[in-house]
């Protein structure tokens, strides 16, 4: 497993400020005094993954320049549909907000006939918080240190290798299917939900690369 490149802290902080700022020009905006309770966090991914780690960073900043609580709700099922639709349900008040990755957002009209929300309808955008570059990491078990190594492993051993992703529908598994048709390998998509199972199984060996 290669080390990942991780966003700098600093940057992370900026763009917390960012948010504060947006949501200070709403708050102008309204003839009401805003936020009068505290404010939650939706996240498209479970605990520890890196949206949930983001989100944590953002609403401690926030909560001291807004002068509320910021409360951290982890919905990761379906893919992180699950948590865009409560949010898309929620009173358009400016107290529920999701923090999802592009899966639910940009992918999902084009994968799925219905989704039980409009994207462009819905939610209404707030900030790009991140932006992360995908990986390809295998197991140490696997006998292939490159791209190509890897590719010729898959083409000679078709449909005995698997790989994990972060859910259904998610940058990693489209990926994935893409290198599959762009190097016409065989391997199978085990999708978990969110980025520490996958990480976890790959270490461990129950799948072989993500």
């Amino acid at each position: 497993m290669k080390e990942l490149r991780l966003i700098p802290l600093c940057r992370l902080l900026t763009l917390a400020a960012w948010l504060a700022l947006c949501w200070a020009v709403a708050e102008g905006a309204s003839a009401q005094t805003w936020p009068d309770r505290p404010l939650k966090f939706v996240v498209a991914a479970p605990a520890g993954s890196s949206i949930d780690v983001l989100a944590r960073i953002i609403g401690d900043r926030l909560k001291d320049r807004l002068g509320q609580a910021i409360v951290v709700d982890n919905r990761p099922a379906a893919g992180g549909t699950a948590a865009t639709d409560f949010v898309a349900k929620s009173p358009p008040d400016g107290y529920t907000m999701v923090m999802s990755f592009n899966g639910p957002l940009a992918f999902g009209p084009h994968l799925y006939s219905k989704l039980p929300y409009d994207p462009q309808k819905d939610l209404a955008p707030v900030i790009i918080t991140s932006s992360q570059p995908n990986v390809l990491a295998v197991t140490a078990a696997l006998p292939a240190n490159s791209v190509k190594e890897l590719v010729a492993y898959a083409k000679a051993n078709p449909g005995k290798l698997n790989f994990a992703s972060v859910g259904n529908g998610s940058s990693s598994h489209l990926t994935m299917e893409l290198l599959k048709a762009t190097a016409g390998i065989d391997i199978v998509h085990v999708p978990f939900n969110g980025s520490p199972p996958a990480v976890t199984a790959t270490v461990q060996g129950e799948t072989q690369m993500l």
